[in-house]
């Protein structure tokens, strides 16, 4: 596996990105339009009392973000046709997942760091010196779910409810795995616990079976 093919892709894809900025915006927007709508058929007050809510109110938030985040990932090389050349490149396979994978988590945790901040003034919520903490669990969640979720979108390119297909397939996979252990992680350090362990055992070792995983599999995923 070639380390300098994997950090050209994701630069490419950067750069794609600041120059359109059109997959960002989406996510931005949609975090917001997530928070708006919680904002509005809860109390806002309820957060402060109850920080199982926030974190599953966060965790809903990071969840569709880097669903939506995750499922344009081969977007691009799709619509061209370029992601035989990609694959076909000296490198490997695995270095188009490990390029992709980190141009899409850049993105899906700058949003996600946003959605801190966003929910922080819809709410009216202090996270206080736990904020770090909550950004780290965020991070690790994130870089889990979006593990495994780029094999899932390299697997459904070419179908027609691609998006739908990434969804489904991503829910009964990470939801024990990597969302609810993010959330319980989350709810532990709001609720002045700070009880970390349990629940990053089971998020790191799903991680590093995932990315196993990809190794393994994503040369034939990328097949025609």
């Amino acid at each position: 596996m070639n380390s300098g093919k994997a950090w050209s892709i994701a630069k490419k894809d950067l750069r794609s990105e600041l120059r359109s900025r059109e997959g960002a915006t989406t996510l931005v927007f949609l975090s917001l339009l997530i928070l708006f709508v919680f904002r509005g058929i809860l109390d806002p007050r309820l957060g402060a009392r109850d920080p199982a809510l926030v974190a599953g109110i966060l965790w809903a938030t990071f969840f569709f973000v880097g669903t939506v985040g995750v499922a344009g990932t081969y977007g691009r090389e799709r619509d061209r046709g370029t992601l035989e050349g990609l694959v076909l490149a000296p490198g490997g396979a695995f270095a188009v997942y490990l390029g992709k994978l980190a141009a899409t988590a850049a993105l899906t945790v700058a949003v996600n760091s946003l959605s801190l901040l966003f929910l922080g003034v819809l709410f009216n919520y202090d996270f206080g010196g736990v904020i770090v903490l909550v950004w780290l669990v965020m991070l690790a969640g994130t870089l889990g779910f979006l593990s495994i979720g780029s094999v899932i979108a390299a697997l459904v390119r070419g179908a027609r409810s691609r998006d739908a297909l990434i969804t489904i397939l991503l829910i009964p996979i990470t939801l024990f795995s990597i969302v609810m252990p993010s959330v319980s992680a989350t709810a532990a350090l709001l609720g002045g616990s700070g009880t970390l362990t349990s629940n990053l055992y089971t998020m790191v070792p799903a991680t590093v079976v995932f990315v196993a995983l990809a190794y393994l599999l994503f040369p034939f995923v990328l097949e025609e």
